[in-house]
């Protein structure tokens, strides 16, 4: 049996998704609760941002690449319409997860690195920022759930 090319794709696609929202998960479930229960509220952002620059690099890899195959999948099976059917549902859900980690490693964070220290109140700061972390892990279990039940037929 001969592997085509959709579904290397599909492969790369899931390795990356594993890879990218796994990395979340640990983020959000060790990492920030380790620093709020070891560091005072004015250290908490800047230690935070010790682990966020390695991860970072490392997940922007994750989600073009999760990206790149994703559109492949839909282009090459000729998948675009099905992203109109609501039955379908999971499939925007992975495109609008997608746009949404993506404009947030390649546009926010950025920006935010690049706004002045001293302008941001840090112990409200890593607090919001957990809370985001969050409602991304949350948004994406429960696509990645969708995916997997609907790619199955089970939706």
């Amino acid at each position: 049996m001969a592997i085509n090319d959709f579904e290397i794709a599909r492969v790369a696609h899931v390795l990356a998704v594993v890879m990218w929202i796994g990395g979340v998960a640990f983020v959000t479930m060790v990492i920030m609760p380790v620093i709020r229960r070891r560091y005072p509220p004015n250290d908490r952002l800047a230690t935070f941002r010790t682990f966020e620059g390695p991860f970072s690099l490392l997940a922007r890899i994750w989600v073009t690449l999760a990206g790149a195959s994703g559109a492949w999948m839909l282009w090459r099976g000729h998948l675009w319409p099905l992203l109109v059917e609501p039955r379908f549902w999971w499939l925007d859900a992975m495109v609008l997860l997608w746009l949404a980690f993506a404009a947030m490693l390649y546009v926010i964070e950025p920006i935010a690195h690049r706004a002045h220290p001293a302008q941001w109140p840090r112990e409200k700061a890593f607090g919001q920022l957990e809370k985001a972390h969050r409602l991304a892990l949350t948004a994406a279990l429960i696509t990645i759930a969708g995916a997997v039940a609907g790619s199955h037929g089970l939706l």
